[in-house]
C-alpha cells in the first residue's frame, strides 16, 4: 500500500521520521475506501506469495524427512541461488533499459537492505525449524496463528498506527476457523508429544517475519512521505536475498553446507523449487503487497498458506478432511476476505473512522 500524506489545517507529516501527524489525511493510492483496488491488489499478492510458501513448506519438509540438510543450510541455498536468478535478471533488464546498478542501488538503501535482509534470514530459518521440529503442519500453523497478533500491536510503535474496530473483530473469524481447521485434520498421538522447544521456535519465527514485514511496510511509508518515487522492486529483492545469505553463510558452513541423501534428485528438485517458485516468484509478490495494503491485512491474508498446505496434503499427499474441515476451510477463506475488505490501520490519535 502505497501512503500518500497531505497536510491540513491541523496537523503535518513529517517525511524524515515518516510518522503521520494526529490531523493527517491519509489514504491509499487507491480510492480510501473498503476494497479499493490498491488494497484488493496488494492482498492479492501476498495471497499469491503465501500460497505458495505453503507450497514450500512441504517441500522443505520433505527434504528435512530424507537428508540430513539443516534448517540453516537449506535457508542459505534457498536465498543464495534466488539472489544469482534475481541479479542476472535484473542485469538483463538493465542492459535493455539502462538505469543504476545494484551496487548503486546498494548505496542508497545499504540501512534498510541489511534491516530486513537479516530479518529475512532469522524467520525463514526460524520457520524452517520449527517444520523440522513439529512438522509441516504445526511447524506452519503456530506462527500464523501468531503473526496477525504480533504484527496488530507492533505496527502501534513501528508506523504509528493502530487497527481500527472492525480489523479487531474481523481478525477473530479468521483465528477461530483455522483453528477448527487444525483441530478437524487431527494428527493423532503426535499430540502428545510437541515439543515446547519447537512451539518457542515457531513463535520467534513469526515475530521475526513480522519484523520483515514492518521494515518493508515503513521503508515503502517513508519514500511516499518523502516523496520519493519507491526503490526498484527486483533490485531491492535482490539485495535482500544477497544480505539474508551472506548473514547465513557462517552459520551453514558450521553445520555443513551439504547434507547425506539417498535420494540426491529429489533433494535437489525440491531445492529447485523453493528458489524459483518460493523465493524468485514469491518474495516480490510479497512485498509489492505489503507496499499496497496495512500490516495487519497483510498477516490475515498469510493464513493462505494454511489454504493451499491443507489442499496440498489432501489431494497430493492422501491426508484425509472430513466435511467440518472442508466447512472451516471455506469459512477460513471468507472470513480472511471479510478482514481484508474491512480492516484499516489509522494513525494514532484520530478517530476510528479514518482508514489507511
Amino acid at each position: 500500500m502505497t501512503i500518500d500524506i497531505r497536510s491540513t489545517p491541523t496537523g503535518t507529516a513529517s517525511g524524515a521520521s515518516g510518522r503521520v501527524a494526529a490531523g493527517a489525511s491519509v489514504r491509499t493510492s487507491a480510492p480510501s475506501v473498503p476494497g479499493s483496488a490498491g488494497a484488493v491488489s496488494g492482498a492479492l499478492r501476498v495471497a499469491a506469495a503465501t500460497g505458495l510458501w505453503g507450497v514450500g513448506a512441504g517441500f522443505a519438509s520433505f527434504v528435512f524427512a530424507v537428508s540430513t540438510m539443516s534448517p540453516v543450510t537449506l535457508t542459505f541455498w534457498r536465498f543464495a541461488a534466488a539472489a544469482v536468478v534475481l541479479g542476472a535478471i535484473f542485469e538483463i533488464r538493465r542492459l535493455r533499459r539502462g538505469g543504476p546498478g545494484l551496487l548503486a542501488i546498494l548505496r542508497t538503501h545499504l540501512v534498510p537492505s541489511i534491516v530486513i535482509g537479516s530479518t529475512l534470514a532469522l524467520a525463514q530459518t526460524l520457520m524452517y525449524a520449527s517444520v523440522s521440529s513439529l512438522g509441516a503442519a504445526l511447524g506452519t500453523i503456530i506462527p500464523l496463528v501468531m503473526g496477525p497478533i504480533v504484527m496488530a500491536f507492533a505496527q502501534i510503535p513501528v508506523l504509528r498506527v493502530r487497527l481500527n474496530l472492525l480489523g479487531w473483530l474481523t481478525m477473530v473469524p479468521p483465528l477461530v476457523a483455522m483453528v477448527a481447521l487444525v483441530l478437524t485434520r487431527g494428527t493423532g498421538d503426535t499430540t502428545t508429544s510437541v515439543s515446547l522447544v519447537g512451539v518457542g521456535i515457531a513463535v520467534l519465527g513469526s515475530c521475526a517475519h513480522t519484523t520483515m514485514t514492518l521494515s518493508s511496510k515503513a521503508v515503502s511509508t517513508r519514500a511516499a512521505a518523502a516523496d520519493r518515487a519507491p526503490a526498484d522492486l527486483l533490485a531491492t529483492t535482490t539485495l535482500t536475498f544477497v544480505v539474508a545469505a551472506v548473514v547465513l553463510a557462517p552459520f551453514a558452513g558450521f553445520s555443513g553446507f551439504l547434507g547425506e541423501t539417498d535420494r540426491p534428485l529429489a533433494v535437489l528438485g525440491s531445492i529447485a523449487f523453493l528458489v524459483l517458485i518460493a523465493s524468485v516468484l514469491a518474495y516480490p509478490l510479497f512485498y509489492g503487497g505489503v507496499a499496497r495494503t496495512s500490516p495487519t491485512v497483510t498477516s490475515i491474508v498469510m493464513l493462505t498458506q494454511l489454504v493451499t498446505a491443507t489442499l496440498v496434503g489432501t489431494f497430493v499427499l492422501g491426508e484425509h478432511l472430513g466435511v467440518l474441515g472442508w466447512v472451516c476451510l471455506v469459512a477460513l477463506v471468507g472470513a480472511v476476505v471479510l478482514h481484508t475488505l474491512t480492516a484499516r490501520s489509522v494513525p494514532l490519535g484520530t478517530p476510528g473512522r479514518a482508514r489507511v
